[in-house]
């Protein structure tokens, strides 16, 4: 029998997977469904930065047919985690007790993305095996919203995965929230840090220095920086909304008592690049001015941003299948950018983005149900 979205959604929702935990338990469930569906599924396991155990989950659907046509077929991307299910609206029901009021679907994970996943394995549940003549792959991420280390691990580790690059067509589908809109590319993502170092005394005598202090002119130049990227026409790039790279800090210390000097602080910063960003001319800069006032800088990561021809097959295909006038891009970023080897892909999924991380997220059951029949069409048309 097919599978229900909105049950399905409700089931997975109430699996915590903060990606402050382990995602083991979704996992576990993703991989039965895909099984119980006929898929063939790897497990991709690592363990994170803290120590927790996380898998991601890789499915194949179509395996006795993979010996005919060598170039086509459909692949979807989503991830398992989600942010924090606190602070949460409801007294009632905690983030993890999925309900539905009003034709929406509220719960932590239910926009962002466990409602797209559900809408995809209804989509899967009501293929006919029997016309299926390219694979289909679901790829169920771990730690998307924390960097990526899902989505790395299983470009470096999944058979599955190498061999849905190695094919010479494929239509890649990441789910992400667009209320179904074709999305054919968005921004990717850098981040450093510089720390100063100080030397703890009392405040009220001339020993010791305060770490905070030797921010203070590397900050300066870095709301110069943001000026500069806001200011400059070459910082921006009107494909996107917002055309800028927002660039942002946060600051913090050893959060020491106010009568004692700090003896180490820092500064992270982030921006998010276009295709056409500078990426590495703005680090460099960046990296200058910390040298310039004495701390130590560091390069946490580069993300790359996405970008598929509006022209491509995949997003003209996706445009008409999705009853869409024209595709469009994002400001955020998705586990694309650490999927390595993907030629044409689209970002689409049920759902708005303006509900992702909010302390009463839902998604319009008709969403899920939408997303379920566009992912059917999308499957029909790239594996029969």
């Amino acid at each position: 029998m097919p599978l229900d979205a909105l049950q399905l959604a409700r089931e997975l929702v109430a699996l915590p997977s903060e990606s402050s935990v382990s995602n083991r338990p979704v996992s576990k469930r993703v991989e039965e469904v895909l099984r119980e569906l006929g898929f063939e599924t790897e497990v991709i396991s690592y363990q994170d930065i803290t120590g927790a155990s996380k898998d991601s989950v890789v499915g194949r659907f179509g395996q006795s047919s993979i010996a005919r046509p060598a170039s086509g077929g459909m692949a979807y991307f989503a991830h398992s985690d989600t942010v924090p299910g606190t602070p949460w609206h409801s007294v009632e029901h905690d983030a993890f007790d999925p309900v539905v009021q009003q034709g929406r679907l509220y719960g932590r994970g239910t926009c962002d993305m466990k409602g797209s996943l559900a809408s995809m394995l209804a989509a899967a549940s009501r293929l006919d095996p029997g016309k299926v003549e390219r694979p289909l792959y679901v790829i169920v991420t771990a730690d998307e919203e924390v960097g990526y280390g899902g989505a790395q691990a299983v470009a470096s580790e999944s058979a599955f995965y190498a061999e849905l690059i190695a094919r010479e067509k494929i239509h890649a589908i990441v789910g992400e929230p667009t209320l179904l809109q074709v999305v054919y590319a968005h921004k990717g993502g850098a981040a450093f840090r510089a720390v100063a170092h100080g030397e703890p005394a009392h405040t009220s005598t001339a020993e010791g220095s305060n770490a905070n202090w030797k921010l203070v002119p590397f900050l300066t130049t870095m709301r110069e920086l943001l000026q500069e990227t806001e200011a400059d026409a070459r910082w921006r790039d009107d494909e996107f909304e917002p055309a800028l790279v927002n660039l942002t800090i946060s600051i913090s210390d050893d959060h020491p008592a106010m009568n004692v000097k700090a003896a180490y602080a820092e500064c992270r910063g982030a921006f998010r690049q276009s295709p056409k960003t500078d990426t590495e001319g703005l680090l460099q800069s960046i990296r200058a001015a910390a040298v310039d006032c004495g701390l130590e800088f560091e390069q946490l990561g580069v993300f790359e941003p996405v970008y598929t021809e509006p022209a491509a097959e995949t997003v003209t295909t996706m445009v008409e299948l999705a009853g869409v006038d024209s595709p469009t891009t994002v400001p955020y970023g998705t586990d694309a950018s650490a999927l390595s080897g993907l030629r044409e892909v689209v970002i689409c999924g049920p759902g708005s983005i303006d509900q992702a991380h909010k302390h009463d997220e839902w998604i319009a059951v008709d969403q899920l149900q939408a997303g379920a029949d566009l992912y059917q069409r999308c499957a029909e048309r790239w594996c029969y």
